[in-house]
């Protein structure tokens, strides 16, 4: 659902990503030069735009190498066990992305926990079991950690609380259990709870990205059509 819902501004930010380039590389410069031919000076902001077309023109091979270096630098951070806590403590930290990566985690952990105590598991290897079946290398960790904490005799509820991931309401329901039993049947009202939260908020994600989108996009051309205008209307005003 997520990569469904980033299709469209994927696309969107890709066509005028190209467009701007065109602009910014081509076009902008052809008519600072022109502007400069004739005498007029240029403002600050086409200075700046014909500069950084300029720039790309002249060194484009450096700014692809950047790009592809940035690209294949995240796919390994991502592949890599460290990179990849470190890039999950981070997508956990961003608005609305931060609030799906827990609400599935959470729906998951909950579903196989209670799974895997109706199959006969004990409470123990039951999280821990859950815990990898998340994907989620840094909550899996957690989970070996609170396996470890109850064999030294610390409460469910207790080792639920050392976690980000599972919610206080998540946290409260499952540590009031006194038996597997009960452990499970709270497990299978969490995760109907947070299965149909991260559907929610997966379904909704075009609602919170597409007013970020405009608002880039605005500020793009407004700063494109400005370093295209304003020399035009500095010579209108040297005329009159």
């Amino acid at each position: 659902q997520v990569r469904r819902a980033m299709i469209y501004p994927a696309v969107v930010m890709a066509v005028v990503s190209v467009a701007v380039t065109i602009i910014v590389v081509f076009v902008v410069p052809r008519f600072a030069s022109q502007f400069e031919a004739a005498g007029s000076q240029m403002p600050l902001m086409t200075r700046i735009v014909q500069g950084l077309g300029e720039s790309v023109r002249a060194y484009w091979f450096l700014y692809l190498g950047a790009l592809v270096s940035a690209f294949m630098s995240l796919t390994l951070a991502w592949r890599s066990r460290s990179g990849r806590f470190f890039l999950e403590r981070l997508l956990t930290r961003v608005p609305y992305v931060g609030r799906i990566l827990v609400a599935v985690t959470a729906g998951r952990f909950a579903r196989v926990v209670a799974i895997a105590l109706s199959s006969g598991l004990d409470m123990i290897e039951a999280i821990q079991v859950a815990g990898r079946s998340t994907g989620r290398p840094v909550f899996s960790k957690q989970c070996q950690d609170m396996g470890e904490a109850m064999r030294r005799g610390q409460s469910l509820g207790e080792a639920l609380r050392t976690t980000n991931y599972i919610p206080s309401f998540a946290q409260r329901m499952i540590g009031a259990g006194k038996d597997s039993a009960e452990v499970a049947k709270a497990c299978s009202i969490v995760a109907r709870h947070y299965e149909h939260e991260s559907s929610n908020l997966t379904k909704n994600i075009n609602t919170i990205i597409e007013p970020i989108l405009t608002v880039v996009m605005a500020a793009i051309v407004l700063l494109v059509a400005l370093s295209v205008f304003l020399p035009l209307w500095q010579m209108a005003r040297l005329n009159h």
